[in-house]
């Protein structure tokens, strides 16, 4: 075996090899074709390279080295060195060159060039899949817009109904304001298909051609997923039945309901799949009536929620079987808010009011008191939270159906930056002074409907459109309308300012409707200390609303001490100064009552 160069890459080869090893060349299909020549020249030409090298043997018919001849122009050594291609040699000079082809047609250097550019072909295609992909199906944010509120209507003998409607038909909840007189609540009516619908029952006591008096506007919504079977891990339901009036002790409390005594009550506790925080919309399907008590809300803190709903039954519908069945429609993800997102600006001190005996003889503490909280950051939407009782066994069961519940789930809505967080409880004097924990566990923001309002936009590439350049004259009657606009809007507003000034105030002190009564109108506020004019009663908490409200509406400490040596002989007390008249009176089985009205 000898070694011979590879005539396309130049390396060493066998000259045994079928295919160069280095770069695949066909060495098999290199043989030269050998001119042919005389018998006795290549006799004479064999004998030259059969002698050895070091034979000095001189024989007539060898040709002279000087002489011209067919080789003297070759002078090869070896078989081998003949086989090996040099351009430059001159034995393959004489030699007839003939084209070379390889057996196969595409080396295999270029295979591999050619794969590699399939390859990033193909690679850069799945990439422009993928990025398209993500742009095509990444969500959208939603945009509401057309939502109606429709007029009450009477739905069955027991409930009114409201339709509303929006342009949208994809699954949110709409933020709906409830206003009778002065008074506002929210409503969060769960929205399919661009219907929803908000349910009342009627009164007892009202008119059954009477219509509801609230009024109803959309200010906003929430976005949020439909719940479905892979939301929910657990529903467990508990059901109550009782007399409400003997329970509580409160029979003097007859006065103020208009619904009967006896009730059943449903308690729904939630588990859900993972830790998930926020609002869980519901309904409540019974076979008590013939409708759906729609859009009921559900605090969910780290995957678990509790709610209840109860029914006031007429003497007839006392001995019915009750069933419940809990429905989900809806659930809105609360974001996280750290303690330095709010400020805590009264932390809960809890003030005990000593309650009459009951027909036991037991005599019983309500304690109670509020949180208030200000929020940084945020300015509207719903403040998610926890209250754990750590001290102290109430001495009647739960309004949420357990004796030793102690933790409780809650949502509040936040109102100029403002949340406040009640805690009320009644106590065995026994039992002393109880304890509250409350954490802040999430924050929901709603959204503003879009305007509908078509936005004009300067054109950046030179492309006429009707909307690029307004004329004066338009653009002069849009700056205008835009004034009226703002005018009038500041107008609302102040109005709204003056008529909620009382309203304001009561939120500012953080007083419950229980104690304080504002008008419709909004033109006073009155404070009792004693609203169920209980003999010898008068309530602390009460007369810390009288005294903060004092303060806020600019009256100095003075006011406080005339009001709190008021005998009942005194009769009516007046005071005022350059915008708020008050008049107050006191007796001991009416309690301190103060009434304040605009100048």
């Amino acid at each position: 075996m000898a070694l011979i160069i590879c005539p396309e890459c130049k390396k060493e080869v066998s000259d045994k090899s079928k295919v160069c090893i280095h770069c695949g060349f066909p060495i098999a299909s290199m043989e030269p074709d050998i001119p042919q020549v005389g018998a006795a020249q290549f006799e004479a030409n064999n004998a030259i390279h059969t002698v050895g090298e070091n034979n000095t043997q001189n024989t007539d018919f060898s040709p002279s080295m000087n002489q011209p001849t067919a080789f003297n122009q070759v002078e090869p050594k070896t078989i081998g060195e003949q086989m090996t291609y040099n351009p430059d040699n001159t034995f393959y000079k004489q030699i007839p060159q003939q084209n070379v082809v390889p057996s196969q047609s595409v080396s295999v250097k270029k295979k591999r060039i050619i794969t590699i550019v399939i390859l990033i072909v193909i690679l850069v295609m799945l990439a422009g899949i993928a990025v398209g992909g993500i742009i095509l199906f990444s969500p959208k944010p939603m945009t509401v817009e057309g939502v109606k509120t429709g007029e009450w209507e009477k739905n069955y003998y027991k409930e009114y109904g409201m339709k509303i409607t929006s342009e949208q038909k994809e699954p949110f909840v709409a933020l709906i304001e409830m206003s009778e007189d002065d008074s506002t609540y929210e409503k969060y009516v769960y929205m399919e298909n661009g219907e929803g619908e908000i349910t009342k029952l009627r009164s007892k006591t009202s008119n059954d051609d009477e219509l509801p008096k609230e009024k109803a506007r959309a200010i906003g919504f929430y976005e949020g997923t439909a719940v479905t079977d892979s939301f929910l891990k657990n529903i467990d339901t508990k059901y109550r039945a009782g007399n409400w009036m003997e329970e509580m002790n409160w029979k003097r409390m007859k006065k103020y309901m208009d619904s009967s005594d006896f009730y059943k009550m449903a308690v729904f506790t939630v588990d859900t799949y993972g830790e998930k925080t926020g609002l869980m919309i519901y309904d409540v399907s019974t076979n008590l009536n013939k409708s759906v008590d729609k859009n009921r809300i559900m605090p969910i803190i780290k995957g678990k929620g509790i709610s209840s709903i109860t029914y006031f039954l007429e003497e007839a519908d006392k001995e019915k079987n009750f069933d419940a069945k809990f429905i989900p429609r809806f659930f809105i993800s609360a974001e996280e808010i750290s303690a330095d997102q709010y400020d805590i600006l009264t932390k809960l001190n809890l003030d005990g009011e000593e309650s009459p005996e009951d027909d036991d003889g037991i005599k019983t503490r309500e304690w109670e008191g509020t949180e208030k909280i200000s929020l940084k950051n945020n300015t509207s939407g719903l403040l998610l939270y926890k209250v754990t009782r750590t001290k102290g066994d109430p001495v009647v069961r739960s309004w949420m159906f357990e004796n030793d519940y102690k933790e409780w789930y809650g949502v509040e809505q936040a109102k100029n930056k403002i949340v406040n967080i009640h805690v009320s409880q009644n106590f065995s004097l026994l039992a002393g002074k109880p304890e509250y924990k409350i954490d802040i566990m999430g924050y929901l923001n709603y959204k503003d409907f879009a305007s509908g309002k078509e936005t004009l936009k300067e054109n950046k590439n030179g492309v006429g459109d009707i909307f690029d350049n307004l004329t004066n004259e338009a653009q002069k009657q849009k700056e205008a309308e835009e004034s009226r606009e703002r005018e009038e809007s500041e107008k609302k507003r102040k109005e709204e300012e003056e008529r909620n000034y009382f309203k304001n105030i009561q939120s500012e002190i953080g007083a419950s409707d229980y104690y304080v009564t504002v008008s419709g109108d909004g033109s006073y506020m009155e404070i009792d200390t004693n609203p169920l004019d209980l003999d010898d009663h008068s309530s602390s908490t009460a007369w810390s609303y009288i005294k903060e409200a004092n303060k806020k509406m600019g009256f100095s400490e003075s006011l406080a001490n005339a009001m709190s040596n008021t005998r009942a002989l005194d009769g009516t007390q007046t005071e005022e100064n350059d915008k708020i008249k008050v008049r107050w009176t006191f007796h001991p089985n009416a309690g301190l009552e103060v009434t304040y009205t605009k100048k």
